[in-house]
């Protein structure tokens, strides 16, 4: 009899955990309330953010240092709207860092430590000069212009680790010693960080 009652009990065990509503933890992100069309253009610039990191592990996993830095030039670091318009019209490497050499030379730093005021002036500039370059059709000033000053603030942190990485790997060398893949990695983490945080902290609607 005992031995009967067994499965009765565990499903009505079961059946009052199934009718118990789970408690929903409090998602307490920041809301960003976008347009819809911005809202597709900003989402699909963050997919396109994890498809560059997914490139550049998997380039670093190849041990090809230079195309991880290739890329984490042209796509992760500040001003990465006009380094890929660079690089789609056949620039090389070289051409790219000298671009960015001009742009420093010209005042437009990459936007590291700046406030938000300066970061928003310097993206205006850096627009322009890349119209004046012929890149800079229909490019505008990024997606930051459509966020707080809060995002804003992150996204610099994400470029400017970005633009840090490639460094790195630049000054990797070939063949990448155990030493070199350390700094890689540490330098790495230092972007999915901000990643993470900006994810933790924001949502958008």
């Amino acid at each position: 009899m005992r031995y009967a009652i067994l499965p009765l009990l565990a499903g009505v065990a079961l059946g009052a955990a199934m009718a118990t509503p789970v408690q929903a933890e409090e998602d307490m992100r920041t809301v960003l309330t976008l347009k819809p069309e911005i809202r597709e253009q900003f989402l699909k610039e963050m997919r396109g953010h994890m498809e560059n990191l997914d490139d550049i592990i998997s380039a670093i996993g190849e041990g090809d240092f230079k195309e991880a830095a290739m890329i984490a030039d042209t796509r992760l670091d500040f001003g990465h709207h006009i380094w890929e318009a660079m690089a789609a019209k056949g620039a090389t490497a070289d051409q790219i860092a000298a671009a960015k050499n001009r742009m420093r030379s010209m005042g437009m730093g990459m936007g590291r430590g700046m406030s938000d005021e300066e970061h928003m002036k310097m993206e205006e500039k850096m627009a322009d000069h890349a119209k004046g370059m012929g890149m800079g059709h229909g490019m505008g000033r990024g997606m930051g212009r459509h966020m707080t000053p809060e995002f804003r603030q992150m996204g610099q942190s994400m470029h400017g680790a970005g633009g840090e990485l490639a460094k790195v790997l630049h000054a990797a060398a070939t063949p990448p010693t155990a030493e070199n893949y350390r700094q890689v990695m540490e330098s790495l983490s230092e972007v999915t960080t901000v990643c993470r945080s900006c994810h933790a902290t924001f949502k958008v609607q």
